[in-house]
C-alpha cells in the first residue's frame, strides 16, 4: 500500500481534474489510516467509509474506477466489472493479476524485490511509485470507462 499522505495527495488531485469525490474504504481497524488520508487531501473531502462485504461489493460495482494495491477489493472490483488501477509493491501482477482486460497496473518493483512478504513498513517498490503515476493511470481508467 502506498503511505496515507500519497493517498491523500492522489484524492485531492483526482478531484481537482475531475471534478468527483473519491470513496475511500476502510475494513476493521484501519479508521485511523482512512482519516489520515481525508486529512492529507484537504481541502478535498473523501467519502470515508467502512463497508460489509455486501456494501463493498455495491460500491465497486458501481464506482468508475477503483484505484488499490494488490489486494481484496482491488480483484473483487476486477471480477465484478469495474475497470482497475492496480498498485504493486513486492508482488507480480503477472502471477498475482488482476487478469481483466483494461487492468492499469503500476509498478516499480525490481526483479530482486518481489517476495509476496507484508511488512510493517512500506516496501521500497511502493515508495518509488509516484501520485503522478497513479494520477495517469486513473486518468486512462476514466477514459476507457466513458
Amino acid at each position: 500500500m502506498l503511505p496515507a499522505e500519497r493517498y491523500g495527495v492522489f484524492c485531492r488531485e483526482f478531484e481537482k481534474r475531475h471534478g468527483l469525490r473519491v470513496v475511500v474504504i476502510h475494513g476493521p481497524g484501519e479508521e485511523p489510516l482512512a482519516e489520515e488520508v481525508s486529512r492529507a487531501a484537504h481541502p478535498a473531502a473523501p467519502i470515508v467509509m467502512a463497508t460489509t462485504i455486501e456494501e463493498l461489493m455495491g460500491v465497486l460495482a458501481h464506482a468508475r474506477c477503483a484505484v488499490a494495491a494488490d489486494s481484496g477489493p482491488l480483484h473483487l472490483a476486477a471480477a465484478l466489472g469495474t475497470r482497475v488501477v492496480g498498485l504493486y509493491g513486492p508482488t507480480d501482477p503477472a502471477r498475482n493479476g488482476p487478469f481483466v482486460p483494461g487492468a492499469v497496473i503500476v509498478s516499480e518493483a525490481r526483479p530482486e524485490e518481489i517476495s509476496y512478504k507484508r511488512r510493517a513498513s512500506y516496501s521500497p517498490s511502493m515508495l518509488r511509485i509516484t501520485v503522478e503515476q497513479v494520477l495517469d493511470a486513473a486518468n486512462s481508467c476514466l477514459k476507457a470507462s466513458a
